[in-house]
């Protein structure tokens, strides 16, 4: 027997219980803490950041180890990957941000100078970057 029990349907004030990603990005632009930016520029600098460290030289492990000695936050190789990807959420997207501007700064700004005090901190002294292995 199919009888439609009214008293046990229960309505949601909002027909899904989770806020849309323009209204998280809305809510998040409108918070004191962090500057998100809107999530052009986070790809756009995403981008950059892959270009710019792989010019350098730099892995995306060492850039991980390299914002733990430097700022304190160690990141693993594949969260750095996965910012690179834009396969992080949007907020961890704008919390990563400024870590890896940062560095970024850092990076280039001694990237001239051989044997550098940011080279012995991240690690990197000499060490190359490995060739991305190509299957034909």
């Amino acid at each position: 027997v199919d009888t439609e029990r009214p008293e046990v349907i229960q309505r949601l004030p909002h027909p899904w219980p989770y806020p849309f990603p323009n209204e998280d990005a809305a809510h998040s632009q409108l918070s004191d803490d962090s500057e998100p930016g809107c999530p052009d520029d986070l790809e756009a600098f995403a981008k950059q950041f892959k270009q710019r460290r792989i010019k350098l030289g730099y892995t995306q492990a060492d850039v991980g180890l390299a914002l733990g000695t430097l700022y304190g936050n160690v990141f693993s190789q594949t969260t750095i990957c996965r910012f690179e990807a834009l396969q992080l959420s949007f907020k961890n997207m704008c919390k990563l941000k400024p870590l890896l501007f940062k560095w970024l700064e850092e990076a280039d700004s001694t990237s001239a100078s051989p044997n550098s005090a940011f080279e012995k901190m991240t690690g990197q002294g000499g060490r190359k970057r490995k060739k991305r292995t190509s299957i034909e």
